[in-house]
C-alpha cells in the first residue's frame, strides 16, 4: 500500500501519515515535537497524493486508534446543556464519550470521558442542544501501542509519538 507525502515547511523529520486502508482517508499525521523549529508559528501542512512506503494504516495490529482530543474551530453560541455524541462511521454506532465545557453559552473545550477504541477513520461529532448552534468541533485521533502480551506484533521498547495534528480550514497545524 502506498501513502501520501506530508510536507511541513522547516520540519526536521519525516511526518508519518496514518490512513484507513479501505478508503484511503487520512486519519492522523504523526510528528515528533523535537523536530519542529523553536518558533513553529502555525506551519502550513501539505498532503500530496503519492505512493511512498512511509506510513501506517489504522488497522495496524501494533496500535489501537483512539480519541486523543478535540479541536474547537468555532465555539458557536447560545448553548445551555449540549450533549456530544461520537459516532464511529465504520461500526455505525457510538464509540467514545465526551462532554462540552461551556462558558457564556459557547463551547470552549471538549473533555474526553471515554476515548473509544479501534477507530479506522475520523468519527462524526454531533452536538445536540435545544438552544445553541454554530459550534464546529473536529476530533483528533491518537495511536496507542498495544502491549506485547496483547499483540505479538508489538515490539517492546517502541514508544508512541506524542504530537497532535489537527487539519483545519486552510490546512493549518493548530496546537
Amino acid at each position: 500500500m502506498g501513502f501520501p507525502t506530508i510536507y511541513i515547511p522547516r520540519y526536521n523529520g519525516t511526518p508519518i501519515p496514518v490512513v484507513d486502508r479501505e478508503s484511503g482517508e487520512l486519519a492522523a499525521i504523526l510528528t515528533d515535537p523535537k523536530n519542529f523549529p523553536d518558533d513553529p508559528a502555525f506551519p502550513q501542512v501539505s498532503v500530496l497524493p503519492d505512493n511512498v512506503e512511509i506510513g501506517l494504516t489504522t488497522d495496524d495490529p501494533r496500535f489501537n486508534v483512539v480519541l486523543g482530543g478535540f479541536f474547537v474551530e468555532n465555539t458557536g453560541f447560545g448553548y445551555t446543556n449540549p450533549i456530544i455524541e461520537i459516532f464511529d462511521r465504520d461500526r455505525e454506532e457510538p464509540n467514545g464519550e465526551a462532554v462540552a465545557v461551556v462558558r457564556q453559552g459557547r463551547i470552549v473545550n471538549v473533555e474526553i470521558i471515554n476515548t473509544g477504541t479501534g477507530f479506522k477513520r475520523l468519527p462524526e461529532v454531533i452536538i445536540n442542544d435545544p438552544a445553541g448552534f454554530g459550534s464546529v468541533i473536529f476530533p483528533v485521533l491518537n495511536l496507542i501501542p498495544r502491549e506485547a502480551g496483547e499483540n505479538p506484533a508489538f515490539k517492546p521498547g517502541e514508544k508512541p509519538i506524542e504530537a497532535i495534528f489537527c487539519q483545519s480550514r486552510d490546512l493549518k497545524n493548530l496546537y
